[in-house]
Order: structure tokens, then C-alpha cells, then sequence
């Protein structure tokens, strides 16, 4: 379903969390787990079960038909479980009820989400089959409808096969004793559970993990009222990606930074699919219901039933918006792929921005449900531009801004080949046309980086194995494009 939200959805979150200094995302890399923190201590922990399927009527209990990895899990409560082993999933449900599993902790752990890599049993693949997950922090159990029929690869927890389930320290910080994951409407097999583990935690004894506490909210860079950070400083200070820009000297600036930051951001990057933003969107633009947040319009949409598809209207289903259209690089790899560039967005409102660049609007012609404009642009706020335009709402302004700063960046060893294009040049340097590179300094400053964009940039980072620099240091925008000749 569908949730509508406010303009600062997101800063809501941080202002009810008291951020914490901390914006915490549990990933998986290709080769393996990886722990992504933004201040204080935090890790990633796991219960695996396997993959086969499990057929035989015999009801598991205990702890031997799965093994735990980071934390300690003492005893399991079954219901309707079906175990044999910790190589053969745990099926969840009968034929005739449901079922449900309790792990109880050998400890406390302030645990702020769960992903579940889980696959519908077969004999129910074409049932409408629902995981249900709590804690004993917060008991309210959320729900997600099981899609995946495949079995899980359980080495790459990023398969688009896990459900990811948000919030479950209560908002608090607060710690559980126990995890619980039910079923409803039918049998699914459970092969893994991944926990983001964050802030403190207080372990027994027989522990296997402990953390320490975490910085108290005000050492945090970030303004809970904006959930923005001053465009003049770096956010990789509060994100413990500083060693990530050591080969980069802050002090030069125009083509030699710009320069500078494409070799660092080129090397050793990650390329993935183009279907595998949807994965990705799952850590990268999820808000803490689980559902995928959309800067072109104001819903928010379940990451499997509202994706792709046909529309007629807005708020029907999201697609994968290319900032840096398609077209303008002949859709070639690994530009199309680039989640940096590559945001969900609604499939109408998408298709009627088009291939047009981003900028100030003079006269609309189409106006989404959240404000965000297509026209002609304006001959003043637009410098001189006044070709179409499409203009999203303030609050998103930067957020794009730093996409095309990354973009014509990451690629500037291909920029002099690539199509036409409003907002380029068709240059290494400066890359950017006169009245972009106006524009987009003014909406970066004006909208400052926010706590969404520092948490999509570390997911993408955890995926793809680089960073848009122009979130960490806003202000190397202005050191390689105010003394730009053009």
C-alpha cells in the first residue's frame, strides 16, 4: 500500500530519534557482510538456517537447526516450524496453520533492523504468503508480503529476495531480549536473518558481541530540526569514510581536484546490473516503514508490489529514474546502472519529465502531486536557459544537484562522447554548461546535505565501492566550478 508522507519525511525520523549521531545501514558486499557506520559503534549479525527445502512433518526447537554469527541466540520458541539441520531452510507454516519463531538472545541488543532473506514454500507459490517480525523492543509486528519463489543466495544478503524490516529498536535505542518472525496465509522458507545491531548494548556473559555507546546527540554534525549538514563542512568527519579521500589534496581546486576525485571515485568500483537498483533502493532509499521513498512525488511505495508496471496516472507504480538520461549516453554500462544517478521515482512523473536537464521553471505545464515542475525554463532564475526543464521541490533541490556534480565527475573520461545534452558542455572540464553550473551551485547551497542523502550514500558505497564526493565535501563544488573560464 501506498503511504503518503510530509516534505521532511526524513527529518521527522531523524528529530524523533534524537539522531543519535547515527545513521545506521547493514549491508552485504559482493564478497561478503559489511558493517557501514555513522558514528558510534555498529555491526552486523546473522542467523542462518540454509536453503533446501524442508518437507518432512517434524517440528524443530532449540538451537541446532541454525547457526548464529555476532550474537548469541540461547534458546528458540517453535510453532509450526519445520527444521532438519542448519543446511535445510526452516519452513515456516503447515499446510493447515501457521507458523511463528521466538529466538531469545543470550543477551541485549539494540537492534534497528532485520533483513530477512526468506522464499515462498512450493506447494503455496501461488498463495499470497506474509512474514510478520517484532521485538521484544517492539512488539508491534510489521509485515511484508513474500514475493521471492527462488530459493536465496545466503553468501550475498542483497539478493532481492530479502525483506527488510525497520525501526525495531522502537526508535529508541532501545535493546531486545528476543526476535520473533511469523507467517500468515501460507508457508515460506526461512534462510537467513541479518540484523543491524546499533548503539549500546548490554550482553551476557555468554555473549558472543558487545558494543560501546554511542555518541551523545550533541556531538552530532547534524541539525535534527533541518536534518541537513552545513554545505561548509564534510559529513565523511561523522561518517568514518575520512581514510576514503586520503590521496585527495582539499586545497587544490578547479580541473586538478575534479580530476583528483575521478580517479578515486573510478577506482575499484563495483558495476551491477541495472535491475539490481532494486535491491539497492532497499537500504538506499527506504524509510523506516520499509517503503521506497520518491523525490518526484509524495508516496512512498512497497519496494515489490508498487514496482514497475503500467500507469495512467500518478501514484500508481515507481520506476528507476536515470538523472543523467539514458540517451545521452546511448544506455551503455556502467552509467545506466549507476544508482549515484539512478533514484525511484513515479512511473508517470518520470515519464513526463522525460530527457529533459533539471533546473528553474518559468511557466509550468505539468505540476506533480509533491510541486515538482515541467516548462520552459526561466530566462532569470534559470540564467539565460529557457529550453524545458523539469524542477523538483526545494527540499530536493541539492539532492540532484550533487548527482550531476558526481556524474560529471565519476564520467568525465567520456563526457567528450556522449550526446547532446542541455546541462553539459561536452567537455572534461568544466563539463558542466554556464547556466547548470549556476543553477546547481545555487540549489546545493540552498539545500544543504541532508541525513537521507548521507545514509544513501553509504549504502550505495556498501554496493558499488564509491562515494559521491559532493555529499562528504559539499564544498569542493565551489572549488572546482568558481574559477571555471567558460
Amino acid at each position: 500500500m501506498k503511504a503518503k508522507s510530509s516534505k521532511k519525511y526524513w527529518s521527522l525520523i531523524a528529530g524523533s530519534l534524537g539522531f543519535l549521531s547515527v545513521l545506521s545501514i547493514a549491508l552485504l558486499s559482493e564478497q561478503g557482510l559489511m558493517a557501514v557506520s555513522n558514528g558510534g559503534s555498529i555491526t552486523c549479525a546473522d542467523v542462518t538456517f540454509g536453503t533446501t527445502q524442508y518437507t518432512e512433518a517434524a517440528e524443530g526447537s532449540g538451537t541446532s537447526f541454525f547457526t548464529a554469527k555476532n550474537l548469541t541466540v540461547a534458546s528458540s520458541a517453535c510453532t509450526k516450524i519445520f527444521t532438519s539441520g542448519t543446511t535445510v531452510a526452516a519452513r515456516v507454516g503447515s499446510s493447515t496453520a501457521n507458523g511463528s519463531l521466538t529466538l531469545t538472545f543470550g543477551g541485549s541488543y539494540v537492534i534497528t533492523k532485520a533483513k530477512v532473506l526468506c522464499y515462498k514454500y512450493t506447494s503455496d507459490s501461488s498463495k499470497t504468503v506474509s512474514a510478520f517480525v517484532s521485538t521484544s523492543a517492539h512488539s508491534a509486528a510489521q509485515s511484508q508480503t513474500i514475493a521471492a519463489t527462488a530459493v536465496p543466495d545466503i553468501t550475498d544478503a542483497s539478493t532481492d529476495a530479502g525483506y527488510v524490516f525497520t525501526n525495531l529498536d522502537n526508535g529508541t535505542s532501545s535493546a531486545s531480549t528476543s526476535f520473533t518472525i511469523a507467517g500468515s496465509g501460507g508457508r515460506f522458507n526461512l534462510c537467513k536473518i541479518v540484523f543491524t545491531i546499533g548503539g549500546s548494548t548490554v550482553s551476557s556473559s555468554s555473549s558472543s558481541f558487545s558494543s560501546s555507546a554511542t555518541p551523545s546527540s550533541s556531538s552530532s554534525s547534524v541539525n535534527s530540526s533541518s536534518a541537513s549538514v552545513s554545505s561548509t563542512s564534510s559529513s565523511s568527519t561523522s561518517n568514518g569514510e575520512g581514510a576514503y579521500y586520503s590521496s585527495i589534496d582539499w586545497s587544490s581546486s578547479g580541473a586538478s581536484l575534479k580530476t583528483s576525485l575521478f580517479n578515486l571515485i573510478s577506482s575499484n568500483y563495483v558495476t551491477k546490473s541495472y535491475d539490481y537498483a532494486y535491491t539497492t533502493y532497499l537500504t538506499s532509499d527506504c524509510d523506516s516503514d520499509g517503503k521506497i521513498i520518491d523525490m518526484y512525488s509524495n508516496y512512498h511505495w512497497d519496494p515489490v508490489s508498487d514496482r514497475a508496471g503500467s500507469y495512467t496516472q500518478e501514484g500508481q507504480v515507481f520506476n528507476r529514474e536515470h538523472t543523467i538520461p539514458q540517451s545521452v549516453f546511448d544506455e551503455a554500462s556502467p552509467m545506466k546502472s549507476d544508482v549515484h544517478h539512478l533514484v525511484p521515482t513515479d512511473g508517470y512523473v518520470n515519464n513526463r519529465r522525460s530527457n529533459y536537464p533539471h533546473g528553474n521553471v518559468g511557466t509550468a505545464t505539468y505540476t506533480s502531486g509533491n510541486g515538482s515542475k515541467l516548462g520552459s525554463g526561466s530566462s532569470s532564475t534559470n540564467h539565460g536557459y529557457t529550453s524545458t526543464v523539469f524542477e523538483v521541490i526545494d527540499e530536493y533541490k541539492g539532492d540532484f544537484a550533487r548527482m550531476y556534480f558526481y556524474m560529471t565527475t565519476r564520467y568525465q573520461d567520456k563526457l567528450t562522447s556522449w550526446g547532446s545534452f542541455g546541462a553539459f558542455n561536452n567537455t572534461t572540464y568544466p563539463s558542466l554548461s554556464n547556466w547548470a553550473r549556476q543553477v546547481y551551485l545555487e540549489w546545493s547551497d540552498a539545500d544543504p546535505v541532508s541525513s537521507k542523502e548521507i545514509a544513501r550514500n553509504n549504502a550505495i558505497y556498501a554496493v558499488q565501492n564509491n562515494r559521491n564526493p559532493f555529499i562528504d565535501h559539499p564544498e569542493a563544488a565551489h572549488s572546482i566550478w568558481d574559477g571555471a573560464a567558460y
